[in-house]
């Protein structure tokens, strides 16, 4: 029996042994492969961490250089425009007040137009009034003098025409009775 017994006994240790050395090394292969699919696993996992962080710190970046862009632009439209307003009110306040100062001058000379018209009114009729009364005065003197200046003239026109009958007589020795008596002696008178 002993030997039976070592013979199946000794094999069925050496198989357990190996059975044991092989399940040994099954697991330091299991837990080798489990640890290194492990590393490789946090390896991935802390490069796609990294790859994350990196793209997420250069979509940071890009969007704040993209809105510091667009903010400067904003700004700088901002600028623009206040400048564009101040010279569209600094043009529109200057055309304001050159057409007040048209206007103003415009109503002013209208004013003074109107205020001239009615003081030349008031001294037209001031005036009309002033002749009227005066000539209304002068009206029967001179009415005596236009009398005494068309009988001066008539008379003087009628000593003239007696004047160069009498000298046409002399020289033709016609007669003088044909005359008024008060035109040859003006005639004569007046040397003729």
């Amino acid at each position: 029996l002993r030997d039976c017994f070592r013979k199946a006994w000794v094999p069925y240790l050496a198989r357990r042994r190996l059975k044991r050395a092989k399940v040994a090394q099954c697991e330091a292969v299991k837990e080798r492969s489990l640890l290194r699919a492990s590393v490789a696993c946090l390896r991935d996992n802390v490069s796609r961490c990294n790859a994350k962080r990196l793209a997420l710190s250069r979509a940071r970046r890009h969007r704040i250089s993209r809105l510091l862009r667009s903010t400067l632009a904003g700004w700088a439209g901002w600028i623009s425009e206040c400048k564009r307003r101040r010279e569209d009110e600094a043009r529109a306040i200057e055309k304001f007040r050159a057409n007040c100062a048209s206007t103003g001058i415009q109503k002013m000379m209208e004013a003074g137009l109107w205020r001239h018209r009615s003081r030349m009114r008031a001294l037209a009729a001031v005036n009309a009034e002033e002749t009227k009364r005066r000539l209304e005065l002068v009206e029967p003197i001179a009415r005596v003098w236009r009398q005494k200046a068309r009988r001066s003239a008539e008379g003087v026109a009628r000593r003239r025409q007696v004047a160069s009958y009498v000298r046409q007589e002399r020289f033709e020795g016609s007669d003088l009775s044909l005359l008024p008596e008060a035109a040859v002696v003006a005639a004569v008178d007046g040397g003729i």
